[in-house]
């Protein structure tokens, strides 16, 4: 499967499994397919060395407001409280239609369904977000890698 061809949630699951990673371990949380985890858990946990993220996989749509961050309440939750304790967590998603690959660290996934509403904890209403763009799915995957592991990436404020 190919970036250009994924138009849903288990489309992304599916990209991400046939790529390779060097190095990197992937542990699959298999939830109901219908409900997902009770507690918000992400969809992979990532593992690169002594490193752990916990990366929640979404296919989001773009409307007039902005995109909507079709996440439950216990999945935010998850993000802001793993990352409160220590934790790294992300939210990776592909906007429909465009098809473009967003990657958002965990304590800036928007509280609320749009990053302009004013409770969403969004500096300015905006959604701090990482976009993806290499030249082909090997090199996205790559760029993905290469910014999720990079401790920088967790020191940003």
């Amino acid at each position: 499967m190919l970036l250009k061809d994924i138009t849903s949630e288990n489309d992304l699951r599916s990209w991400l499994k046939e790529r390779h990673m060097k190095g990197v371990t992937f542990q699959w949380v298999e939830p109901s397919p219908l409900i997902g985890s009770a507690v918000g858990a992400a969809d992979v946990i990532m593992k690169l060395d002594e490193y752990k993220i916990d990366v929640e996989l979404k296919y989001l749509v773009r409307k007039i407001r902005g995109i909507k961050f079709t996440l439950r309440p216990s999945q935010r939750r998850f993000h802001h409280s793993s990352m409160r304790r220590g934790g790294k967590t992300a939210l990776l998603f592909i906007e429909a239609g465009v098809k473009r690959l967003w990657l958002i660290r965990g304590d800036k996934v928007p509280l609320r369904d749009y990053a302009s509403d004013p409770d969403s904890g969004c500096v300015n209403g905006v959604a701090d977000m990482w976009p993806l763009v290499g030249f082909d799915d090997n090199a996205t995957i790559m760029q993905l890698r290469n910014i999720l592991f990079d401790v920088a990436f967790w020191r940003l404020e």
